[in-house]
């Protein structure tokens, strides 16, 4: 394979053309080619690792955080010829194979990711997980979001790691915006890290100069503006993010519209809050056009070719995946995350439920988001670009806790993720007032008082996910396969045998696709009050998914997803109003 990469710049080949035992730490501001340097990077490693008589699978570990990111890392060691000699893996994905290695252990269920982590940070301390002594280089994509109990756990593998291994640690310091997740038990930030790497190990600072993002004059403005701060953190830009932010040109409802059918996947929303990112979708929604909520990067949606493809057979290998997938690349990608759970050459399907089921999804079996119009808080953006994008302000909305530095860096982050056009929109959305339920977490829409809530927001894990959907489980898996797609209008149909906890069957042009969860009925009995015997309206599919759960004798209706312990399911996503025909105009105004 070729090395050469005659597209990267200078600043760009300073970074790909290092040794294996070399370590750095690179800058990469917003579009300054940081993708493309990770994969020549890893390719080049690779390369030469294979040339040397070596194995790149144990002995190159490249962490990634963002899905977007993973995929993309994927799609060009792919494109390299390399992709199965490479993986790409996530810090929760990384912890569990240290844990399993290590102690023999399964911290199963994903909400003890950070139990799983602190397991892992043990193993590298007490010098107990044999998988460093493998490695040769460690490259870490996106390091500014790094924080907390993650952060301890990079500093503790690159503190475990041999002495002639090196790595290469990438990101940007002016958009480090999840310091909100620090904890007392957890307080290390971005900056802390990086701090900490400098000071124990000494790397090469580099930056990578280049801007190749922005194609337009307003955009190019965006991307300086870390220049009118006192260093690449922003400090002291406060004024000229905000003044820039202030002075966009405005647009109205109707040409976001128009930017949302033009520019289609290449074009986002981007909001404070995720209660405002459901607003904005509505509108969309109701405008006929399918646009996507982005999820938190904590919501590990398993792509749904895992339920199309694994419940063909019982028994799996990269041979049969080969045949099944008809895509000899793609194939290798994929059975790179499934051969994680097995030591040996196949494994079991009903084991690859179970483990769906138990922890961590590797990356591979990650489902890829939509080419649709997105729309995303600021936080989930994180690592995007488009080629069009709004940001959006609310009045009466001020994120308290949120210190004056850390919304610099979130706007910077906002005006910097277009490459053409970048314009605002300012909403005045009274009477209606968008607050947080402090029990549940879940996003509500009230009518002039708190106290008189109108719609609930819906999510994606509302769903019960123990038994495959329908009566006719067979028609409802067809149904999903081919007629159900991300922006979909569901009704949610009151299901009369309920008891007193509410559930309604989701209805897809008149077939039943899902069934809500009691928690589901639980918080609307606590936030609505009366009227919940009857239908529901406003929720919309998000995406269709591969549900793991307890596999189950089969039935004449069952096409085998239920035995087997995979099938497809839809997620949910909007704001739920109970359907009152007559009331219909007033309910759409609250």
């Amino acid at each position: 394979m070729s090395t050469d990469a005659p597209e990267l710049d200078l600043s760009q080949r300073a970074a790909v053309e290092i040794e294996a035992g070399e370590r750095q730490v690179v800058v990469a501001g917003p579009g300054s080619g940081k993708t493309e340097v990770v994969s020549a990077l890893v390719a080049r490693l690779v390369d030469e690792m294979l040339q040397a008589g070596g194995e790149p699978q144990h002995s190159l570990l490249v962490v990634s955080f963002s899905r977007a990111a993973v995929h993309a890392v994927n799609r060009r060691l792919r494109a390299a010829g390399i992709g199965s000699s490479a993986a790409v893996r996530t810090l929760d994905s990384l912890a569990q194979q240290i844990v399993l290695d290590a102690y023999g252990e399964q911290i199963t269920g994903r909400d003890l990711f950070d139990r799983r982590v602190s397991r892992a940070i043990d193993a590298l301390r007490e010098k107990v997980w044999e998988g460093i002594d493998d490695l040769e280089h460690v490259v870490v994509d996106e390091v500014q979001d790094v924080v907390g109990v993650r952060a301890e756990l990079l500093l503790a593998l690159l503190d475990a790691l041999p002495p002639h291994a090196g790595f290469s640690l990438l990101g940007d310091p002016a958009q480090a915006i999840y310091d909100f997740q620090l904890t007392a038990d957890h307080p290390t930030s971005s900056t802390d890290l990086l701090q900490e790497v400098f000071d124990r190990h000494g790397p090469e600072r580099r930056s990578l100069t280049g801007t190749y993002r922005a194609a337009t004059r307003d955009t190019a403005a965006a991307v300086a503006l870390r220049g009118a701060g006192q260093d690449e953190s922003l400090a002291g830009a406060e004024h000229a993010v905000g003044d820039f932010a202030e002075a966009l040109v405005p647009v109205e409802q109707h040409e976001v519209v128009a930017l949302a059918r033009e520019y289609l996947g290449r074009f986002a929303i981007l909001t404070a809050t995720n209660g405002q990112a459901l607003m904005e979708a509505h509108d969309l929604w109701d405008a006929g056009v399918p646009a996507v909520l982005r999820r938190q990067s904590a919501a590990q949606v398993v792509d749904r070719w895992v339920a199309e493809v694994l419940t063909q057979r019982t028994t799996w290998d990269l041979d049969a995946l080969e045949v099944a997938v008809g895509d000899e690349r793609l194939a290798a990608e994929r059975w790179r995350g499934i051969r994680e759970w097995t030591r040996g050459r196949t494994v079991e399907t009903r084991e690859i439920s179970r483990r769906l089921r138990s922890g961590p999804v590797p990356a591979e079996l990650l489902a890829v988001e939509p080419d649709l119009p997105v729309v995303s808080t600021v936080h989930r953006a994180k690592g995007l670009e488009f080629d069009a994008v709004v940001t959006t302000e609310y009045e009466r909305f001020r994120e308290e806790d949120e210190s004056r530095s850390e919304s610099t860096r979130a706007t910077y982050v906002a005006l910097t993720r277009a490459r053409i056009r970048l314009n605002r929109i300012r909403r005045k959305r009274y009477p209606q007032v968008l607050s947080k339920d402090a029990a549940s977490g879940r996003w509500r829409r009230s009518f002039r008082s708190r106290k008189q809530v109108k719609a609930v927001e819906i999510r994606g894990d509302d769903l019960d996910r123990t038994i495959p959907p329908g009566a006719d489980v067979a028609h409802a898996q067809q149904h999903l396969r081919d007629r159900v797609g991300p922006g979909d209008p569901v009704r949610l149909v009151h299901d009369w045998t309920s008891g007193d906890v509410p559930h309604w069957r989701v209805m897809h042009d008149e077939v039943e696709i899902g069934r809500t969860a009691e928690r589901f009925g639980a918080d609307l009995r606590r936030q609505l009050w009366g009227g919940l015997d009857r239908d529901l309206r406003g929720a919309h599919v998000e995406c269709v998914e591969t549900v793991a759960g307890e596999p189950a004798a089969g039935s004449a209706d069952d096409d085998g997803s239920g035995r087997l312990g995979l099938w497809l399911g839809v997620r949910l996503t909007g704001f739920v109003v109970r359907d009152y025909k007559d009331e219909s105009k007033g309910e759409d105004e609250a």
